[in-house]
C-alpha cells in the first residue's frame, strides 16, 4: 500500500505472515526514511497502544539500493497503572 501522510510525505506498508526476512517492494531511492514495526496481537488490523512494537535501529537512513540484514526488535508496549 502507497499512501501519503500530509506532511510527511509517502507511507509505504506491508502485512507478513510471521517472524523472519522480509521484503517491501517497489520503494523509491530517497533520504530520511524510518522503518516502522508492530504486531497486530489482537488481529483487528490497526496498531493499538498495548500492540508490541519497535522500530530500525539505523532510523533514519537513506535509500539508495537494496538493504539487507535489517533487524527491528518489538517491544512490548509500556504498561501505564493508576492507583
Amino acid at each position: 500500500m502507497d499512501a501519503a501522510i500530509s506532511g510527511l510525505g509517502a507511507s509505504y506498508s506491508d502485512v507478513f505472515a510471521g517472524v523472519g526476512p522480509f521484503e517491501i517492494p517497489a520503494i523509491p531511492a530517497g533520504n530520511g526514511y524510518s522503518l516502522l514495526a508492530f504486531l497486530d496481537a489482537d488481529g483487528n488490523g490497526t496498531q493499538d497502544s498495548s500492540d508490541p512494537r519497535g522500530a530500525y535501529a539505523g532510523n533514519p537512513f537513506d535509500l539508495t539500493a537494496n538493504l539487507s540484514g535489517i533487524e527491528v526488535v518489538l517491544y512490548d508496549a509500556p504498561v501505564v497503572r493508576t492507583n
